[in-house]
């Protein structure tokens, strides 16, 4: 199963719980949540109707709110009796918003406190929905592009240009489109969960949706969009292939040093516009040798990954071609170790059962760090992936 978040009219915390709960994370489940994180807090939560759409609505109440570091906030998590997944997942989440915080005070991490983005509420909307996802059998997550509203939002410090700028700082390489909605519409929060669970932006596979539901916002927008989060929970098609349109970028190069083409790939691989890229050795005019590079983007990418080509090489221009492709349908899962977390591809084959490989950095730092061979590694992943569809 899957879930798409459409957030057609932005993202926060509250709104991806509440959404959460509708589509069937119990209530009693959160409040054990509260429980096992020692929060004496309220949980409101109820339905509501937003311009005529039914949604829930969540609201955290913290009667004593305390201002936490990131050091206060960690032992909470790690001495809770969550499973190991959410706690780290969890934690991560509070690792990107205290990172983004201390690079917008220039501050160190230690020094951040939360009080720009809640205390309680706040732990409470991040393990809830680390938690929720983890309840309802999630292994799969995609989204809508995000919207980077205009307006001013206003701040214990003042007024501050849309959106915040701890958010601003996490929607890097998420993409986003500008909309004039005078108010906040991500918040950081939201992207910083965005950040960590890493959904799939852009086409959706084939599916057929199992059950719809809507988280509401606080506020109300001005320009009749009703400011609520659509989540859809989804099953992909019995087709194990899905047809997808590609960018495919060509630039011929005979007057570059070998050794650039290194520094070229490294930074072509570091932009998430660039889905893969490899030379081809080619004879030029003149007889001249050189290489064809290829790159393969989204469509709606191109033109950046093209100034991107153009500006870290000797190339003058770059050819566009748009094709389809069909690809297997794919996912990253986590597989546990006694070394800390694997992330494992998991491929789904076309007579049903699913391959699956170990991500190679992810193998590489755990056998440096624990002295082991690498080889040890990748077969404990394999090995610890679902057997019932699993092969290595």
């Amino acid at each position: 199963m899957f879930i798409y978040i459409d957030c057609f009219s932005g993202v926060s915390g509250d709104m991806l719980l509440a959404g959460l709960i509708e589509l069937g994370f119990p209530l009693e489940k959160l409040h054990e949540i509260v429980g096992q994180l020692g929060l004496a807090i309220e949980i409101d939560s109820q339905t509501t109707r937003v311009q005529g759409i039914q949604a829930r609505w969540l609201r955290i109440v913290d009667p004593s709110p305390v201002m936490r570091h990131l050091s206060d906030i960690n032992p909470l998590i790690a001495d809770s009796q969550l499973p190991a997944g959410v706690k780290e997942k969890t934690s991560q989440v509070f690792s990107l918003l205290a990172e983004a915080e201390a690079q917008v005070h220039g501050i160190a991490v230690d020094e951040v406190h939360f009080h720009e983005i809640g205390a309680a509420d706040t732990l409470v909307d991040i393990v809830g929905v680390i938690y929720g996802l983890h309840y309802l059998g999630i292994d799969e997550l995609f989204c809508a592009s995000l919207p980077w509203s205009d307006g001013l939002i206003k701040m214990q410090h003042g007024l501050y240009p849309g959106p915040a700028p701890a958010a601003a700082l996490l929607l890097k390489e998420m993409p986003c489109y500008g909309v004039q909605a005078g108010m906040e519409l991500v918040t950081p929060t939201g992207a910083a969960l965005l950040k960590a669970l890493k959904p799939q932006f852009g086409i959706l596979p084939p599916f057929s949706p199992e059950k719809i539901a809507y988280g509401a916002g606080s506020r109300r927008r001005s320009d009749s969009v009703p400011n609520i989060l659509r989540l859809v929970l989804g099953k992909r098609s019995p087709s194990a292939l899905t047809q997808e349109e590609i960018a495919v970028l060509e630039t011929q190069i005979d007057d570059m040093s070998a050794e650039h083409y290194a520094f070229l790939f490294e930074t072509l691989f570091q932009d998430p516009a660039v889905i893969d890229a490899y030379t081809s050795q080619i004879i030029m005019k003149k007889a001249r040798p050189g290489y064809l590079l290829t790159v393969l983007t989204r469509p709606e990418w191109a033109a950046q990954v093209s100034s991107l080509i153009i500006f870290h090489s000797t190339s003058n221009g770059v050819r566009c071609s748009y094709q389809s492709r069909l690809v297997a349908g794919r996912h990253l899962e986590s597989i546990d170790s006694p070394w800390g977390s694997i992330t494992v591809k998991s491929v789904l084959l076309p007579d049903g059962s699913r391959r699956y490989k170990p991500e190679y950095e992810d193998c590489q730092t755990i056998a440096r760090q624990n002295n082991l061979p690498i080889l040890l590694v990748y077969q404990y992943a394999l090995e610890h992936c679902p057997k019932e569809t699993g092969r290595g």
